[in-house]
């Protein structure tokens, strides 16, 4: 089983991708589930491997599935946080280089909604006119911060007026349908209890993944890596427990993380 990997990282339009079969995988915290193209689970490459090992080796052909930027799919939350830690630099993808708990900020793996698979979030503190409380997701595969318009009139977030807002942002779905945004700023935002953002601009919508969770009515978060930095490590508070697959080492310690498990996160 392949432990303790370092492989080069390489961004695109702000987010992190690892080539694996010639094919650009985008490492994506922000999806509970992995999807890889066929190409690529054909092969026993180092990330073709490691979603094999806990079951998360799903097809991107076979979903219907498409993402633009990442011909190779995208390595989700079940298997970058398959073993003890993983690490995103400005040109390198740590993966269980040690199980030491990073302990800055708290980090949880839930299921949020409906969903099945554990998403990883942290509580943030978003202040505007008001103040609002969230369970943001932390989401590498997301450049910029998206809060929903709950959360933007709970905390009474500040509008942005100006010629850029004016030409309309968007950001696009799985579906391929497009999210109208609009910027605002936060007078303040503080990650996990531990983790300052001044002044920071964040865009609001109402993302279809929201809705399609349940949780659309409700103050919902998108932590992008504007706010996470571009260096972004997340280990386990304890060690995961073994989930063994055929042919598998009895020394391995591969696990989908599960609901309600408790990590350290450390940003920069």
């Amino acid at each position: 089983m392949l432990l303790s990997l370092i492989l080069p990282l390489a961004y695109n339009n702000g987010l992190p991708y690892v080539r694996e079969q010639g094919l650009d995988i985008l490492i994506d915290s922000g999806a509970g589930r992995s999807y890889l193209a066929q190409a690529v689970l054909d092969e026993d490459g180092p990330l073709a491997t490691r979603a094999r090992a806990v079951g998360a080796e799903h097809s991107c052909e076979a979903a219907g599935l498409q993402f633009p930027g990442a011909s190779g799919g995208i390595l989700g939350f079940d298997a970058l946080g398959a073993g003890s830690s993983f690490e995103l630099t400005l040109n390198e993808l740590r993966l269980d280089e040690t199980a030491s708990p990073a302990s800055s900020v708290v980090l949880t793996a839930k299921a949020l909604g409906t969903a099945t698979a554990p998403y990883p979030v942290t509580r943030c503190e978003f202040y505007g006119a008001l103040a609002c409380e969230v369970d943001a997701l932390v989401d590498t595969g997301s450049p910029a911060t998206i809060v929903n318009e709950a959360l933007a009139t709970a905390a009474g977030l500040f509008a942005i007026e100006d010629a850029e807002d004016e030409q309309g942002t968007t950001t696009t779905g799985l579906g391929g349908a497009a999210t109208a945004l609009r910027r605002c700023r936060a007078a303040g935002i503080l990650v996990g209890g531990a983790v300052e953002r001044p002044g920071q601009t964040v865009l609001v919508g109402d993302l279809p993944q929201w809705a399609a969770l349940g949780v659309a009515s409700e103050p919902a978060c998108v932590l992008g890596l504007d706010i996470l930095g571009t260096a972004v490590r997340a280990a386990r508070a304890a060690a995961p427990r073994r989930r063994k697959t055929r042919g598998e080492r009895s020394d391995s310690v591969l696990s989908a993380p599960r609901d309600g498990e408790e990590w350290g996160l450390e940003i920069t």
